[in-house]
């Protein structure tokens, strides 16, 4: 028996497993768009009425049964019918009796005592579901707007890797999440390399607990300026040599990646955003500022189940393989590196004044709870950088304990905009 839930949760996976996950959800993934008097909550259910039928090519499929929902679909449903998000997914997690009476009253309408009536919902709603295996729940995955137009994230990520291979840059598939809300797909390019002296100065792992590293030689700095015709390698080599090299496993070497996001569930937009992931521990920097975005809306669906037009599922994967393409062309190119890593230079090595008020208080500014503050606080004396760079690191750090995938994601993308706004407060 399969639990329908678990083919939307993975954290910290491989690109086989995603590609796994994403086939078996669709096999299972039904879409229809229904009216709200055709659905109802029933102890925290989402029951589909009896009747209810789609009707295609392939015969007459039922769509009537019950679907367990999370808080994605919660907080669907509070947008389109006007709910308190926050409370009713508290409520579904301890109150179901509250739960279903809310959404019932809100989709069905009702009469109060003194025989005021209240019309039901009139408008249509895109669900988009997964059935469960005979005689179990199926899951409920998204309510959304019937204009609301998904290109599958299998579909999505096929076509990302084939615009990466016509690109024709050597890749390997990085870490991958999946959630309720995106798929999450990164690819690493670990022969378009830089050095990011500033950017580790001190740096101690909070993973492993290595030494800060000593500084590098003429040979290194040399490199570092881009003259020489010294590959990195060669120059490591060089100054390990010379008695002033890094210790093993701590060189400050950043390579360049893509993060791949698609949702099919109306949380955020399509992105593909270049990404600068660290040799020595593996902290990876979005730089959000120049990635590539799409949203996901079309024309307002009718009734019964939803299924694009070929012709429009078809050039809507041929515009993601040639935007991808052109990331990958552009992105994973050491030119595209080595400008970033320049900026990221200018900024890293900015002291950071009175760490613990500002740490706090920017990452407050960037919409953290206190608690978070708190953690990254923590994080960044751990990293032992009291600079802008340092806080980059203990944001990207953090990130990668954090069961969430989303919230882990949050953290990474705003890593670098921390790192700019402290380096900001230095001049």
């Amino acid at each position: 028996m399969t639990d329908t839930r678990t083919l939307v949760e993975a954290r910290a996976t491989d690109l086989a497993t995603i590609k796994s996950m994403l086939e078996e959800q669709r096999v299972r993934r039904h879409d229809v768009v229904v009216s709200s008097t055709a659905m109802s909550a029933y102890d925290g259910m989402l029951r589909v009425r009896d009747g209810e039928v789609d009707i295609t090519e392939d015969g007459v499929t039922a769509i009537a049964g019950e679907y367990a929902v999370g808080s994605v679909w919660c907080e669907g449903i509070a947008r389109r019918v006007d709910l308190p998000g926050m409370y009713l997914d508290r409520w579904h997690e301890n109150r179901v009796d509250i739960f279903d009476q809310v959404v019932n009253r809100a989709l069905h309408g009702g009469e109060r005592n003194e025989g005021t009536s209240y019309p039901a919902d009139g408008r249509t709603h895109l669900l988009r579901l997964l059935r469960g295996d005979p005689g179990e729940p199926g899951f409920a995955r998204a309510f959304l707007s019937p204009k609301y137009r998904f290109i599958e994230s299998y579909d999505a990520v096929i076509a990302m890797l084939d615009g990466a291979r016509q690109a024709g840059v050597d890749v390997r598939p990085g870490i991958c999440d999946m959630t309720e809300r995106r798929c999450t797909v990164t690819l690493e390019a670990p022969g378009i390399a830089a050095l990011a002296p500033k950017l580790l100065a001190g740096y101690r792992s909070q993973f492993d607990g290595q030494d800060a590293h000593v500084r590098a030689g003429d040979a290194m700095r040399l490199i570092q300026q881009g003259g020489g015709g010294w590959t990195i390698p060669e120059a490591l080599a060089a100054a390990a040599r010379e008695g002033q090299g890094y210790p093993e496993g701590q060189e400050p070497v950043v390579w360049a990646g893509i993060r791949f996001t698609n949702s099919e569930t109306g949380h955020g937009k399509r992105t593909i955003a270049p990404m600068i992931r660290v040799r020595v521990c593996r902290n990876g920097l979005v730089i959000n500022a120049v990635a590539d975005a799409k949203v996901h809306i079309g024309g307002a669906q009718g009734e019964g189940v939803v299924e694009w037009s070929a012709d429009a599922v078809e050039k809507e994967l041929a515009l993601i393989t040639a935007q991808s393409r052109d990331a990958v062309a552009t992105y994973l190119s050491q030119e595209f590196l080595d400008e970033q890593v320049r900026l990221i230079e200018e900024m890293a090595g900015a002291p950071i004044r009175r760490p613990e008020e500002t740490v706090r208080e920017l990452v407050r500014k960037a919409g953290f709870t206190k608690a978070q503050a708190d953690d990254v606080f923590g994080f960044f004396v751990e990293g032992g950088q009291p600079t802008a760079g340092g806080l980059a690191n203990a944001v990207t750090a953090l990130s990668q304990t954090i069961p969430d995938a989303d919230l882990a994601a949050r953290y990474d993308e705003k890593a670098y905009g921390l790192m700019q706004a402290a380096a900001a407060l230095a001049r």
